[in-house]
């Protein structure tokens, strides 16, 4: 591995701007071709990571590059729960649609290694619920592997509610007629719940709830 690699790979910000300005090519590959951007999705380092992001940006990345594997450094960041990298990959226009061998993007990747924050970065930036890989659809995914807090993020974002699925919280779902007509339900009762409270108004108890809703802890 290259020193570039390396630099990445621990968030050494002052060695990257160094190797940088002195030449190296931010797309120089090791053996496996991974980029410096691939080694820097794998793990988070905090502010460092950022700046190492912006600096290899700056430099010309290229963010849709594909390893000797078919991933790129999106599908890096959500295979190794990076979620901080994966947002700002996001932010910055990346493809997130694109496919490593066997159809699976992103959103499959992020599901099938129980990274519920990156599919929710993912799910909010209108990743394609409906691709198919070998495993499923991603929601089909996340069921398989009990990755519950995106379920509701799945439902809202228009997924397929299976009809043979026996846990409660999908019978719920489906005895109400669906995602809409559940949560509206959920909200009713819950603010019902909460509304009696004396120190909570009723106008705040709908927002804590609303809240609650958004955040699909449910």
């Amino acid at each position: 591995m290259a020193p570039i690699h390396d630099a990445a790979l621990n968030g050494d910000v002052e060695t990257l701007r160094r190797l940088l300005a002195e030449g190296v090519s931010p797309d120089v590959t090791d053996d496996l071709a991974k980029t410096p951007l691939h080694c820097l999705c794998i793990c988070d380092h905090g502010g460092n990571s950022a700046a190492c992001f912006e600096l290899l940006r700056d430099a010309g990345a290229n963010f849709e590059v594909s390893n000797s594997l078919g991933y790129r450094p999106l599908h890096f960041a959500a295979f190794f729960g990076n979620v901080r990298l994966l947002s700002l990959l996001v932010q910055s226009g990346v493809n997130v649609e694109a496919t490593q061998a066997g159809h699976s993007t992103a959103l499959h990747i992020a599901a099938r290694q129980c990274n519920a924050d990156c599919v929710e970065v993912l799910l909010a930036a209108g990743a394609n619920i409906d691709v198919r890989d070998p495993r499923g659809k991603p929601f089909e995914i996340a069921l398989e592997k009990g990755l519950r807090r995106t379920w509701p993020l799945f439902l809202r974002a228009g997924a397929e509610i299976p009809n043979h699925n026996t846990d409660p919280y999908i019978v719920r779902v489906r005895g109400a007629g669906g995602f809409q007509k559940y949560s509206q339900q959920h909200l009713a009762r819950i603010t019902s719940i909460l509304a009696p409270t004396p120190l909570l108004p009723p106008e705040l108890v709908r927002h804590v709830v609303s809240f609650w809703l958004h955040a699909g802890y449910y």
